[in-house]
């Protein structure tokens, strides 16, 4: 059991993803409307909780900005997740002063926001003093990452739907990965630490952020199938993101791949 445990704790460490990544994507980013430039809504996320930025402009035209803290309620039956909480106005000390005093700060509550999102798609509801706005946003990309790279570390997922039976279960690929991008085409070789190899091919999209890559694998033991990463992050530390697929022998695959960026000689 120990060694069981001690196996788990190294893996997830290893993708650098705590254990409840799976359930809740990372919202941070700057969300718009791609055909209403000028005004937009930025995302901090921490935990079960979101801390957005609305700008947007008065009926003067003279530009306005509310906050909310947003904490997250679950999923509906749709599968999107809703995060709702209080909106506020903030007002404050002209921006020019030598030392801005934040005693002088006042916050007042003008009505209440919900944020309902795939991850991808978000459908935003906000009220200012009666009034109700409803839009649909998406991330707002700034610049495509290059997510290739070398990276220790591998997929953990759950198998579903297999034949036989005896293979449904938790799978953990401990593996070094080779990411090599050129354009939009993504090709992954995943060499286990316990022995085999995969690779991955697919075409990467960026989406805020994060990005998402769509294509099909094939391993050295003739097990292929098509997959898809989603979410994928790439820092100067390492990569990770969620990933679905299906093999051979089971109709899902789920769960997360990531690694640790290994140094250059």
């Amino acid at each position: 059991m120990k060694t069981v445990r001690r196996f788990c704790l190294l893996a997830t460490l290893a993708l650098g993803l705590p254990a409840y990544a799976a359930l809740l994507p990372n919202l941070t980013d700057q969300w718009w409307v791609p055909t209403e430039s000028g005004w937009g809504a930025a995302v901090f996320h921490e935990g079960d909780t979101l801390f957005i930025d609305i700008f947007v402009y008065d009926t003067n035209s003279n530009p306005v900005w509310f906050t909310s803290t947003a904490v997250f309620l679950g999923q509906i039956g749709s599968g999107e997740y809703l995060y709702t909480g209080d909106l506020i106005a903030t007002t404050g000390a002209y921006y020019g002063l030598g030392a801005f005093p934040p005693n002088g700060v006042t916050r007042t509550k003008v009505g209440t926001l919900s944020f309902l999102t795939t991850g991808t798609s978000t459908k935003l509801t906000y009220t200012v003093n009666g009034v109700t706005v409803n839009r649909t946003l998406a991330r707002q990309t700034l610049k495509a990452q290059d997510v290739s790279g070398t990276y220790y570390g591998g997929l953990i997922y759950e198998a579903s739907g297999c034949i036989p039976a005896g293979l449904n279960g938790v799978v953990n690929q401990l593996a070094t990965l080779q990411v090599g991008q050129i354009g939009s085409t993504v090709s992954i070789f995943a060499a286990s630490i316990g022995g085999g190899s995969c690779n991955y091919t697919g075409a990467y999209q960026q989406d805020g952020h994060v990005g998402t890559i769509v294509g099909n694998y094939s391993c050295a033991n003739g097990d292929h199938g098509p997959f898809t990463a989603s979410e994928v992050e790439v820092t100067r530390s390492g990569i990770n993101g969620q990933f679905n697929g299906q093999s051979q022998a089971c109709n899902k695959l789920t769960g997360q791949l990531g690694g640790v960026r290994m140094m250059n000689p």
